[in-house]
């Protein structure tokens, strides 16, 4: 089951900043529940889909309760109002409101004029309608349902999550695409609880329902979230390993299982590899990874899990003379802190994956780090392409860690592509970015090319790399600007670098 990346995804942190949200979503007993809480999708610019359209969300409650209203994302450039509905799953319209018009772009949410009662398990839908455009962010399903509280996303099919349906009036949405968000949610408050007064007055108006009359239903699904033409960079929740967890062999202290040449550290629970290589193929590591030996490493479709560690690292190659030609392959791959564990604790500047002499090439592929403070940290000759990278808050020593997405400390020709990379705002650490190059002036033979890079102090941070290429990528934002390029490196070709309304980025 899928748990929203709140936890896990440094994407909570990083997307909750400056959103418009309704009053109290807080999760705990007693008080309203949202599912998505803090999120927002992956592109904030509306998708121009001209046509008129329902869309919704099917969900359920684990507990019996009472829906107070519903909340929709506004996307940049959505300035109209909007009618809600409820819905049963056989289409029945339970309530509707209005959303009234507004400009600012983030969660907006309108209570009924009387709460709906839910039954514990029963499927309903969630909708507003939009001729507009919409937020949208494909195959955000496609792991499973999300859960929050005593929210769960529609369970028995995950592709029906997000429904549409498209016409002139409003009816309940019933199809569904690629796994697809549109980002409704709701204000569920469980039985025998009483919500918190909500800190604005109340918006909602009562409507008179729509005709149920059912328009001709096009076979084109509704347009969505496509990456801004400055370059092709891979979408949220599709790399990392994609497959049933019960198509992995689980290695864990508990069930004492390891792979050949390697032991497990009860004291630390951490997996000890002494094998000069080391190959994991459809692995669940329950623990991280202390690896000494010095040949190459190969992991490919796994998850490895730094928790219940109580170590520094998650994968550490802690070999001090690597072998000539070493290279550490990675593809297909999950590194991540476990969605129970909201702050990490292990080591300062450690990522999914630590090299101890930074002279071994990373070559990253299609895979998914989250939950730690940094990214990866590559050395020379390393590629990141098509990855997914979202960090977490941690506390080192006492303090918050500085977090970066990809943290090199030096090192020529390392290339990063196709990634989308996700750290959070505003964490008082002077040196946060989503692409930091530091230490080492002089290396040459960077590039950051068709990148997807949000958050951080300053997005992009350059004090190091000279000739830098900057190509394609596209910048989502960071807490005081783009870039700082420190005096002493430099850029090379820069070139088709946008804002994610498009606008240009310039060098």
């Amino acid at each position: 089951m899928r748990k929203p990346m709140l936890a896990v995804l440094a994407v909570a942190a990083t997307l909750v900043a400056g959103l418009v949200t309704v009053a109290s979503t807080s999760n705990a007993a007693g008080s309203v529940q949202t599912l998505f809480g803090g999120e927002r999708p992956a592109n904030t610019v509306r998708d121009s889909d001209p046509n008129s359209v329902e869309l919704g969300l099917r969900f359920s409650a684990s507990q019996a309760g009472s829906i107070r209203g519903i909340r929709m994302y506004r996307a940049q450039g959505m300035t109209q109002q909007h009618a809600v509905s409820l819905w049963t799953a056989s289409g029945t319209r339970l309530a509707s409101a209005t959303v009234p018009a507004a400009t600012a772009v983030g969660w907006q949410g309108v209570n009924f004029a009387t709460p709906v009662a839910l039954t514990k398990g029963t499927v309903y839908v969630a909708s507003y309608h939009t001729a507009e455009g919409y937020p949208a962010e494909s195959n955000y399903f496609a792991a499973g349902p999300v859960e929050r509280g005593m929210l769960i996303s529609a369970a028995t099919d995950p592709t029906r999550n997000g429904v549409y349906t498209y016409g002139t009036t409003s009816v309940m949405p019933s199809s569904s695409y690629r796994s697809t968000n549109y980002f409704i949610d709701v204000r569920f408050v469980p039985s025998g609880t009483t919500p918190p007064p909500t800190t604005t007055r109340p918006t909602a108006t009562t409507t008179t329902p729509p005709g149920t009359t059912t328009p001709p239903v096009t076979t084109t699904p509704p347009v969505t979230t496509t990456p801004p033409p400055s370059g092709t960079y891979v979408q949220p929740g599709t790399q990392g390993y994609r497959g049933s967890m019960s198509a992995l062999t689980t290695y864990s202290a508990a069930n004492g299982r390891a792979p050949s040449g390697c032991s497990w550290n009860q004291t630390y629970k951490y997996l000890d590899c002494t094998s000069t290589v080391l190959n994991l193929d459809h692995v669940y590591v329950q623990g991280g990874i202390y690896w000494r030996g010095c040949g190459d490493l190969n992991i490919t479709q796994s998850v490895i899990d730094w928790y219940p560690s109580k170590t520094w690292h998650n994968i550490q190659a802690a070999c001090q003379q690597p072998s000539a030609g070493a290279a550490y392959t990675i593809r297909n791959t999950t590194l991540q802190t476990s969605p129970s564990v909201t702050t990490y604790t292990g080591g300062s500047d450690i990522g999914g994956l630590n090299e101890y002499t930074g002279s071994v090439p990373m070559l990253v592929y299609n895979s998914l780090i989250q939950g730690f403070p940094q990214g990866l940290d590559p050395g020379r000759n390393s590629i990141i392409k098509d990855t997914e990278i979202y960090t977490q808050n941690a506390q080192c020593s006492g303090e918050i860690c500085h977090s970066d997405g990809l943290f090199s400390q030096g090192g020529d020709n390392i290339t990063y592509q196709g990634n989308y990379i996700s750290v959070q705002f505003g964490i008082p650490a002077y040196a946060t970015a989503a692409v930091f190059y530091q230490s080492s002036p002089g290396s040459t033979g960077n590039r950051l090319i068709g990148n997807y890079l949000s958050g951080g102090a300053y997005t992009l941070r350059n004090e190091s790399s000279n000739g830098l290429d900057v190509i394609d990528n596209t910048f989502a934002g960071g807490v005081y600007g783009d870039y700082y390029l420190k005096p002493g490196a430099s850029w090379g070709e820069w070139s088709g670098n946008v804002q994610l309304d498009g606008s240009p980025v310039t060098g």
